[in-house]
């Protein structure tokens, strides 16, 4: 019961932070925005989100292998998509990475605290490569007139987020340096493919050349989505694009556009909710699928 009534809160966290924005923000131009998007626009990011999906699911059997346990790529792939399913039935992503834990328990004799310390890493490979990419992009702006020492605090930020991933993989996920490392180029594919999928709309919307400053919005979009509060991070990253739009042009002088941050957000939302459909068709094929 408790766990019922935590997942509908978190349906309504999301639909109140959403109207909460909107309302800060120009929903007409929004609109407008959205309507503008060409179909083969959507269509090619729609394929490059499949693709940053199923190149998921390997990163994800990459840490089963190193963790010891042999795992099959089409299994490997279409857990990945029941979960990512399950992820916007029970909101958060929790959900979605407690069913794989349950299902490699169950298939493959994993114990939770090894299911979970694979999850675990799974999901701090992608937020190292997150933040690395948005302080690469940030390096790229122009903080002179604000923040004079800019570089030299966003260099200082890589070289934490490096430490801090060994480390903590290390002491908490109990997996070995080297095994991290060797995941960071799956993580870099997935994320190209991302933020290649939100280049395809932007450059049919964008009306200036603040490709660099979007990136960076996607890469803060992406991490606070991580919180598990929301549905798939709805309502939290179209806060974050705004707000951190206005930061933008407050720092960087930068004509960034907040509600067209939001228009990208909320279209990537629901071309990753179209892309996780196969695991709804997976759901019950799941189970008699060889995992070895």
């Amino acid at each position: 019961m408790k766990s019922a009534l935590w997942s509908i809160g978190k349906y309504v966290l999301a639909v109140i932070l959403l109207i909460v924005i909107l309302q800060h923000a120009q929903t007409d131009k929004i609109l407008g925005y959205l309507r503008q998007i060409p179909p083969l626009k959507l269509l090619l990011s729609f394929m490059l989100i499949t693709f940053a999906q199923i190149a998921s699911g390997l990163r994800m059997r990459f840490f089963f292998r190193a963790a010891g346990f042999e795992i099959h790529r089409q299994f490997a792939i279409v857990l990945f998509y029941v979960g990512a399913f399950y992820n916007f039935l029970l909101p958060g992503g929790i959900g979605g990475d407690a069913y794989k834990v349950i299902l490699a328990r169950k298939r493959m004799n994993v114990t939770a605290k090894q299911g979970i310390c694979i999850m675990l890493a799974d999901r701090a490979s992608g937020l190292c490569i997150l933040m690395l990419a948005m302080f690469a992009a940030l390096l790229m702006l122009d903080f002179s007139a604000t923040i004079p020492y800019a570089p030299a605090l966003i260099i200082a930020c890589i070289c934490i987020t490096l430490v801090a991933y060994l480390f903590f993989s290390r002491w908490l996920m109990k997996m070995p340096p080297q095994v991290m490392l060797k995941s960071l180029p799956y993580s870099l594919a997935i994320q190209a493919l991302w933020i290649a999928g939100l280049l395809a709309i932007w450059s049919s919307l964008g009306t200036g050349s603040y490709a660099i400053e979007y990136i960076v919005l996607y890469c803060a979009a992406s991490i606070t989505g991580m919180l598990p509060v929301s549905v798939g991070g709805l309502g939290i990253k179209e806060m974050t694009y705004y707000a951190g739009a206005q930061q933008l042009q407050h720092f960087a002088h930068s004509g960034v556009d907040g509600d067209l941050g939001i228009a990208i957000s909320l279209c990537i939302f629901f071309l990753m909710f179209a892309s996780s459909l196969p695991g709804l068709l997976w759901l019950t094929k799941v189970e008699r699928i060889d995992h070895s």
